[in-house]
């Protein structure tokens, strides 16, 4: 797996784009610290400098590209470092090649099960149709 430095748009500003246009990365910094953060994705942990967490651990302050351990003390505009965020931050920062094992090895991180309530395509177009006992007897 790789080393990633945390070098990224924030996924809200993405959301926000009313059009198309190249938008410069930031570098993501530990809060206190300052110092730029990087990601092992063998792991799932993020580092800055000694601090170390399991990437589920950290919130994200989008305002300002930081982030920092959660901790019991809230702090004003970080939220929890969820899948979706972690999903854009991978899909911008990892390689193309590896992103699908990236995806599904992060899914076991926050628990992402496969919905079972969505019929597969095949499912749905090989099933034999259903007969309807409404419909007019055939001539």
């Amino acid at each position: 797996m790789e080393h990633l430095a945390l070098i990224f748009i924030s996924p809200r500003q993405l959301n926000e784009l009313q059009e198309a246009r190249e938008l410069p990365a930031e570098t993501w910094r530990e809060e206190t610290s300052g110092e730029a953060l990087m990601l092992d994705t063998g792991s799932w942990m993020i580092t800055a400098g000694s601090l170390e967490a399991k990437i589920d651990r950290w919130e994200v302050n989008q305002d300002t590209c930081k982030m920092r351990i959660a901790s019991e003390q809230k702090k004003e505009n970080f939220i929890p470092l969820d899948y979706g965020f972690a999903v854009s931050m991978i899909g911008q920062t990892g390689s193309k090649s590896h992103l699908a094992s990236y995806l599904i090895s992060l899914g076991e991180i926050y628990m992402m099960q496969d919905r079972t309530d969505i019929p597969s395509p095949e499912k749905e177009f090989n099933e034999p149709p259903v007969k309807d006992d409404m419909q007019s007897p055939e001539l």
